[in-house]
């Protein structure tokens, strides 16, 4: 089987090449995104991975970079930007990348390419600066089927639009978007997007969601993402999340509540967030969506017609008042293209400068004349709508990423929010730095393997071996963002250097237009759907498919974890275990446990195991890699499983010896057991250290989970010699399937 997946490790050694490396990073503090504290260390790549983190000479590098104490931590993901046409015309996207970004996912808010294949492959053919992946927006799939209706779909039509995302999905799609307070998305009822987001569910998708609402309603429309994750058995990522309605201030401890009891009942929710207290969306977003339904002519009747003029301007009043205002002040234009005068001003301020009435029925009668004189076409607009107090709050909240909801900018045009060029250094200067409302290392964590692991990015995220080199360097004192709503053209400074898949696009502060930048597919591609270990009629490539998006999860212990960091982490869960009253056998022996890891760390080597199927064909593995010497054989461990498509070769190559030294031997047999009618696949481990053996269990995922967790990682169980397979079946801590305990990234 030449491309193998890696079930379990849990320690990786550190091998030393003798062979140059491509590049070294000399002298940096290194955080390398899983929120551990930094450390000061070299960074070796090699073909755009990296390969080794600790210390390198100098002169095996065939490039140094001296970072010369300042911060090395992976690039920045933004999981939520804009950039459908964007990065065709601008490939460098010098707004993000000097905000430190590597990886863009966007398609959000309901509006993407449908033809991901035709958008994939124009990327490539033109290169890009950064790594890019996209959702599938409901919003542009709709308009597709329905147009601008305000209306259900049929059946026809439903099943139309369904089609459209599972083949989006298989092409490489994230996930699936919607933009519910946007045309045509808000005429979509609740079933629809359940019907959509169980075909994303299926191939591995998230569910992005711009909600229906951020103001008064907020909660409402929370709960409503939370339903279609539930329903559609899909993780959830509320996009921008906020309380943007005066009279709420102060209650994004109540909305983060919400989010905090549905992932307790096991729905899988996360949020994004920009660091600003205004947002930018369009000038139409205030007018009622029923005025906009059908074509631009339509709507621009409306806008004439007296009686369906004061019924919008009579509901737009009504939700300005309820939102706590008396005018439109708020409300600043960012790009207006029928006269590009107005592009910093207050639709109060324009009002003013027209000599028409101060008065919010003026202003809301303004409002329909602009988008008539533009055409109907969009209006964009910064909205200064959020509380300081809300934004901070949030930021605490550990499941909140960082995104700015931008596209690439054009240096000098318009007056774009500027989150477009500073929300990522804006996080670090007046959060980290100043406000202190979280620690750096957070924050990066926030920044790199939170999105890596929520958006399934393999091997993106984090500073380990074996990941991609998607890397900067900064200077923590003076990173910062620079744009501001006076003055939003303005690039970050602070960030040194940046590379995407180990080649620099910024050296010493200075965009190098080298465009390394990759397509990140989702876990969908080409047709692998998602299964949980219920569905009998799994194929090997669907178990295959499955286990690779939990391996994209980041889970407690790491490759660079040292000897006490991994034993103290074991602590931690050694001492939450509950033994089953019916086996008072059945438990933990954490001195076992202990010496066994002790014993696998001073002799540099991981403890090795494999998953086959029903058949005997391998699907995942993996073994521990020894203190190496020289590339060649450290090339033959890592392609072990290409020679050997079945257990039984495995196990005679295991029988040659490879895996001992150091009076340390480990085995590996396998075992299947059977929950309900599905094989739950299971690893016997056998580790023998001093001569003193201990046994163990891992085990994949449960029947009774179906995904509710948002980790499924293998669990080690210590066998008696009294169980039977059937016992250990039962045994609790292969019942407590909601939790993560042990699970690491391979090279």
């Amino acid at each position: 089987m030449r491309n193998a997946f890696f079930l379990f490790v849990l320690l990786l050694s550190g091998a030393a090449f003798a062979q140059p490396y491509d590049l070294v990073i000399k002298n940096g503090r290194v955080i390398d995104g899983s929120g551990k504290p930094q450390q000061r260390a070299d960074v070796g790549i090699t073909a755009g991975r990296i390969v080794r983190i600790g210390t390198i000479p100098a002169t095996d590098a065939r490039r140094v970079i001296d970072a010369n104490g300042q911060i090395v931590a992976p690039g920045f993901i933004d999981v939520h930007a804009h950039v459908e046409r964007d990065l065709e015309e601008q490939p460098d996207a010098p707004n993000f990348i000097f905000d430190g970004v590597t990886t863009l996912i966007t398609g959000n808010c309901g509006g993407s390419n449908i033809n991901m294949k035709a958008y994939f492959d124009t990327l490539r053919r033109g290169g890009m600066s950064l790594n890019l992946g996209s959702l599938i927006g409901h919003n542009s799939v709709r308009m597709r089927v329905l147009k601008t209706a305000f209306r259900e779909p049929t059946a026809t039509e439903q099943a139309e639009m369904e089609r459209l995302v599972e083949q989006a999905m298989k092409d490489g799609a994230v996930g699936l978007s919607t933009g519910l307070i946007y045309t045509p998305g808000t005429y979509a009822k609740t079933p629809e997007v359940v019907g959509l987001a169980r075909k994303a569910a299926q191939y591995g998708g998230v569910y992005a969601s711009h909600i229906r609402n951020e103001g008064q309603e907020v909660k409402k429309a929370i709960l409503e993402a939370i339903q279609i994750g539930r329903e559609a058995q899909i993780p959830v990522e509320i996009s921008h999340f906020k309380v943007a309605s005066k009279p709420l201030w102060g209650g994004s401890t109540e909305t983060i509540a919400l989010v905090e009891s549905a992932r307790r009942d096991g729905v899988d929710v996360m949020v994004d967030q920009y660091p600003y207290t205004a947002s930018s969306t369009s000038l139409q977003s205030i007018v009622p969506s029923w005025a906009l339904a059908d074509s631009d002519s339509t709507v621009q009747a409306r806008f004439r017609d007296p009686v369906s003029r004061a019924k919008i301007k009579a509901e737009m009043l009504e939700s300005l008042a309820k939102n706590g205002r008396t005018d439109y002040d708020y409300a600043v234009v960012s790009n207006y293209r029928a006269d590009t005068t107005y592009n910093g001003m207050s639709i109060s301020r324009i009002n003013q400068n027209l000599n028409r009435p101060a008065t919010a029925d003026s202003e809301a009668e303004l409002v329909m004349d602009l988008i008539d004189r533009n055409g109907m076409k969009r209006v964009q607009m910064v909205y200064h709508t959020m509380s300081e107090q809300d934004v901070e709050t949030i930021l605490r909240y550990p499941n909140t990423m960082v995104a700015s909801d931008a596209g690439v900018a054009t240096f000098g045009s318009a007056m774009p929010h500027p989150r477009a060029y500073g929300t990522n250094t804006r996080v670090l200067a007046r959060y980290v730095r100043e406000r202190k409302i979280i620690s750096l290392e957070e924050a990066i964590r926030r920044m790199t393997s939170l999105p890596a692991q929520r958006f399934k990015l393999e091997k993106r995220g984090l500073l380990q071996p074996g990941y991609a080199a998607d890397v900067v360097i900064f200077d923590e004192n003076t990173v910062s963002d620079q744009a501001t709503y006076d003055k939003p053209h303005a690039y970050a400074t602070g960030i040194l250097w940046v590379l995407v898949n180990g080649v620099p696009v910024v050296e010493v502060g200075k965009h190098t237009h080298q465009r390394p930048g990759a397509v990140l597919l989702g876990a969908g591609y080409a047709g692998q759907k998602n299964v949980t270990s219920a569905d009998t009629n799994a194929t090997p490539a669907d178990r295959a498919s499955l286990m690779r998006q939990l391996m994209a999860l980041p889970c407690a212990v790491q490759p660079n974890d040292d000897k006490a960091v991994i034993l103290k982490k074991l602590q931690t869960y050694l001492n939450a275990y509950q033994p089953d009253a019916a086996y008072p056998e059945d438990r933990f022996s954490k001195a076992a446990v202990e010496q066994a890891l002790a014993g696998a760390l001073d002799g540099g080597y991981g403890i090795g195991a494999v998953l086959v199927d029903g058949a005997g064909k391998i699907l995942h593995g993996a073994y521990n890699v020894q203190k190496q010497t020289n590339r060649s054989d450290l090339h033959a461990e890592m392609n072990l499983l290409t020679d050997f498509e079945t257990l039984p070769a495995f196990r005679k190559y295991m029988a040659k010896g490879n895996f001992t030294g150091g009076g340390n031997t480990i085995y590996t047999e396998q075992l299947t057991l059977y929950t309900s009618a599905e094989p739950c696949p299971m690893c016997f481990i056998r580790v023998s250290v001093a001569g003193v053996e201990t046994r163990y269990v891992t085990t994949g995922p449960d029947d009774g989970m179906k995904q509710r967790a948002a980790c499924l990682p293998p669990f080690w169980y210590q066998l008696s010699q009294k169980h039977s397979v059937e016992q250990a079946k039962t045994a609790p801590l292969l019942r407590q399937m909601a939790h993560c305990l042990f699970y690491s990234f391979l090279l």
